[in-house]
């Protein structure tokens, strides 16, 4: 009898035995399997996002200040850099899934933006002082001398087909303050044309 206990007691030991090593090698096999899954999918993610087109930097970083980083992807997609922008109308950015509120930031920080880069490359690129042309005299927007010079509700005086240009695009704020602007209005800058005309003069009419 005690044989027979003893005997079977040894056998539970080794089913116990092989049940626990049996679970062991499961276990094994089921985390092998899943960092194998995860590598694949990370593989999967690397190789998508090598391949998806980049935003550009600057729009990057505009989208992300305007709180719009939704649209990130969109951007992306649509291969829309600082170039494309500053030419995108508000249709245009309206079918890319931008909402009204949001195309008048864009628009407004985008073009401000923009024009502050291209005033530092045109420091950059200017002829000596003695030919510079007086920087009230330039547009604020083309950064050429006026030839029709209107001051808009921000109190600047601009060309008049850039600001026209500038609020039939939508934007609604100032392109030098970037504050709102109170209206629409502009007015003739009669004193400013007649500088500039005596500025030609004394230059022989070189602009």
């Amino acid at each position: 009898e005690t044989e027979r206990r003893e005997t079977e007691r040894r056998e539970t030991e080794r089913r116990e035995t092989e049940r626990r090593e049996t679970v062991l090698r499961l276990e094994e096999a089921a985390r092998r399997e899943e960092t194998a899954r995860l590598e694949a999918e990370a593989a999967a993610r690397a190789a998508a996002e090598e391949k998806a087109p980049r935003l550009d930097p600057f729009v990057d970083g505009l989208l992300q200040y305007l709180g719009l980083a939704t649209l990130r992807d969109t951007f992306a997609s649509q291969l829309i850099d600082a170039d494309a922008l500053d030419a995108m109308s508000v249709e245009d950015l309206m079918e890319v899934g931008v909402r009204p509120a949001g195309v008048a930031q864009i628009l407004a920080k985008a073009v401000g933006t923009l024009i502050e880069q291209k005033r530092e490359i045109a420091m950059i690129l200017a002829p000596p002082p003695a030919s510079r042309i007086p920087e009230h005299m330039c547009c604020p927007i083309s950064h050429d001398i006026m030839s029709q010079p209107v001051i808009a509700a921000d109190g600047n005086t601009y060309e008049r087909v850039c600001i026209e240009g500038w609020l039939a695009r939508g934007a609604t704020t100032s392109p030098v303050t970037n504050l709102p602007l109170e209206d629409d209005r502009l007015i003739p800058n009669h004193s400013m044309k007649s500088q500039i005309a005596a500025f030609l003069q004394e230059r022989g009419g070189a602009s």
